[in-house]
């Protein structure tokens, strides 16, 4: 029950996240808060993946000085 729950978990973390930078990406197309969006996005995907866990610590770090 548990790993039924945990996949349901990942599931739903990584549609939000996709759904959050998808809208990200169209709006560095149209008028709105872009960049800001994508980086969301990819918070929310760092709760639950790895990946997106590494890649924003490599863009915080290259943001401090």
């Amino acid at each position: 029950m548990r790993r039924t729950l945990s996949v349901i978990r990942k599931l739903a973390v990584g549609a939000a996240g996709g759904s959050v930078m998808a809208a990200g990406f169209i709006m560095l197309l149209i008028p709105g808060p872009g960049i800001v969006t994508i980086l969301a996005g990819l918070a929310i995907l760092a709760t639950e993946f790895a990946a997106a866990r590494r890649l924003l610590s490599k863009l915080r770090r290259r943001r401090d000085p």
